[in-house]
């Protein structure tokens, strides 16, 4: 890789970690434009497939972002996440209110309060929702593993991820919430969560060892309990992510060795070539991951109306459909920074 991890800690933001969060960030585009929008004619061969790189890998880079500038803060976490979906919600509640002149403020309060909720108009921003909850509380529960028991994490990464392989053939089901958050997600994120802290703690940036073994895992895991179960729906990923189930552990741990994996290749190939276009935009789009996940959330609801238009073959249409949510998604983004930086600065005169 280029020599960014080099840098000293006195940096607040890693180039490498940001290029890997920017190319998440606009996978999540692509899977919810084969998904929401995609849902009628997209295969769902093409759909399992661009879940292999999806929210997991979120976690996994929050994790090694902690670990590069050594700064555990999940208050901040909950107040960012919570002040910027609930005021764009607010926003929204009251657009709405004013349409329908009913007074309606069910998105807000159910943001603020870390629930889910559904919007009629921009029903995929509230399909994306769930992650708010859910990283909310992982950066609590693993903050304070981090702070308190550091010497348990490799423990609860083998544990947390083995229960998943147990809970499958087993068939238990683990039970309870925290911030509204069931057990079964958190555990399996907090792992990924302290597994990209691990990836930085022991600068495995600098090995191809840790990403060929995450693909061995996931891809001679996957063929193993396949072969044992042979008559499962295991290759539909998305019916293994709600809950949380073998399938989608053994996927995302594939993912997310082939994007560190592909992101070294490269890099090594541009490094001597200033990054070029591509990088810029991972960087922008790693710089701005908050701003790109609600403006997708309203970009692919909008295009849930614009792509029953579009009569093309599934392969043009669904590269013709990314096209247009990730433009949208930009205008969005560049929409979101201005509005924020206002709030932001209206909110540092308050203090």
């Amino acid at each position: 890789m280029p020599n960014t991890h080099q840098n000293t800690r006195q940096n607040t933001r890693n180039a490498e970690i940001d290029i890997l969060r920017g190319i998440c960030a606009i996978s999540i585009i692509m899977i919810h434009t084969t998904f929401w929008s995609g849902g009628a004619y997209v295969p769902w061969v093409v759909q399992s497939l661009s879940l292999l790189l999806d929210v997991p890998a979120f976690f996994f880079i929050a994790g090694a972002s902690v670990a590069y500038t050594q700064k555990l803060q999940p208050t901040k976490v909950l107040y960012k996440m919570i002040l910027y979906f609930g005021t764009t919600l607010l926003v929204y509640d009251i657009v709405q209110s004013l349409i329908t002149r009913t007074f309606d403020f069910h998105a807000t309060l159910s943001a603020l309060g870390l629930h889910g909720f559904s919007t009629p108009l921009l029903p995929t921003l509230g399909g994306s929702y769930w992650f708010v909850p859910v990283f909310c509380a992982v950066s609590i529960i693993a903050a304070i593993i981090v702070q308190y028991l550091p010497k348990a994490i490799m423990g609860f990464i083998i544990g947390g991820l083995g229960l998943y392989v147990v809970g499958y053939f087993v068939g238990f089901a683990v039970g309870g919430k925290f911030l509204h958050t069931s057990f079964n997600y958190c555990i399996f994120y907090t792992s990924l969560y302290l597994l990209g802290y691990v990836f930085v703690q022991r600068r495995y940036f600098q090995s191809h060892r840790f990403a060929l073994s995450l693909i061995a895992i996931g891809s001679l895991g996957f063929i193993l309990v396949w072969l044992l179960k042979p008559h499962a729906q295991f290759f539909v990923l998305q019916s293994s992510k709600f809950p949380v189930s073998l399938p989608y552990v053994l996927a995302s741990l594939f993912g997310i060795g082939l994007l560190v994996s592909t992101w070294n290749l490269w890099s090594r190939i541009w490094a001597n070539k200033g990054g070029g276009l591509c990088t810029r935009l991972f960087i922008f789009a790693g710089q701005n991951a908050i701003y790109f996940y609600i403006a997708q959330g309203i970009s692919s609801s909008l295009l849930l109306q614009i792509a029953p238009q579009i009569q093309l073959f599934w392969l043009p249409k669904l590269m013709l459909c990314f096209c247009i949510n990730f433009i949208l998604c930009l205008v969005f983004v560049y929409i979101l920074k201005i509005f924020f930086a206002y709030i932001e600065s209206a909110l540092q005169k308050l203090r």
